[in-house]
């Protein structure tokens, strides 16, 4: 009669002393006892469960297999050990719950260090008396406070890999209500985007490009308190994203040429449609509207 080696000597028994003895060698309240005794009183003719099983003062996983055979008079049950396993994957689920953390406190600092410099920007702007040097450092002040958000965002996400897109773009539109005071002006900003979640790199580069073409908008648009509508679309179509953003102002200077600006806002909005791999269109309308499609 064949014994099962492994297991005899995990309870220090000798093969001889292992033969013979019925499933009552198992303290009959374990969890062991309780799965193979549900089995044998079930209709199924196989069942599988990872269970704890005291070895050596010690706790041991083991993968049970069981079956029924003839005629369901006889079953037989194999175990394997996975402890080793369980251990490791263990250790991975540490290491990277760990990994998450660090993560989040870098993203958690990177925006406490770009709101500080959006602060120190925005202090030192109070003190100047010359308007074209406070817009300067408006616009600068805005670009740190769009990047500053994804972190934020990124922070507080789950992931912390992608954000909500459709959610950072209502964000930043209610920051730059805020620092062009709208809240007097009649322009009303509408947003109607998709669920979309963005990595790290195309939701700063996306943002910046927001941030500026709502800013030109919101600065050049509607001149003399003129009232007026800006509009944020988001779609996306297969692997495909449109980004629109579009106002019904007065219009783009008609010598202006858009596709090789000397003005810092176009520039940069060439410069990171590029970096997303994009394609960016000025298309006909009543007012402005610019589009970008990338992936």
């Amino acid at each position: 009669l064949g014994t099962n080696g492994y297991l005899a000597k995990a309870f220090d028994l000798s093969p001889e002393a292992f033969v013979g003895r019925k499933i009552g060698f198992f303290d009959q309240k374990s969890e062991l006892s309780r799965f193979i005794l549900e089995f044998l009183a079930s209709s199924k003719a196989t069942a599988s469960q990872v269970i704890n099983i005291p070895i050596k003062d010690s706790i041991r996983n083991y993968l049970i297999g069981v079956q029924k055979y003839q005629q369901n008079s006889a079953a037989v049950a194999v175990g394997i050990d996975i402890t080793e396993q369980k251990l490791a994957e263990e250790a991975l689920r540490k290491s990277l719950k760990e990994k998450e953390i660090l993560l989040q406190e870098v993203h958690h600092r990177v925006k406490n260090n770009l709101q500080v410099i959006s602060s120190l920007l925005d202090l030192q702007s109070s003190s100047l008396k010359d308007t074209k040097t406070i817009e300067l450092f408006r616009e600068s002040y805005n670009r740190v406070r769009s990047m500053a958000l994804v972190h934020e965002r990124l922070y507080s996400s789950a992931s912390l890999e992608k954000i909500n897109f459709a959610e950072y773009i209502e964000t930043l539109a209610c920051h730059l209500i805020q620092s062009y005071g709208l809240s007097t002006k009649p322009i009303e900003i509408k947003i109607d985007c998709q669920e979309v979640f963005l990595n790290l790199d195309k939701a700063i580069t996306c943002g910046l490009i927001i941030n500026e073409l709502i800013s030109n908008a919101l600065k050049y648009a509607f001149p003399q308190q003129r009232g007026g509508v800006v509009e944020i679309r988001l779609k996306c179509e297969g692997e495909q994203l449109f980004l629109t953003i579009k106002d019904n102002g007065v219009g783009l200077p008609k010598d202006l040429n858009w596709q090789a600006p000397s003005t810092l806002g176009l520039q940069l909005v060439q410069i990171l449609t590029q970096q997303l791999e994009g394609e960016l269109e000025l298309e006909p309308s009543q007012g402005t509207q610019f589009r970008i499609k990338f992936s």
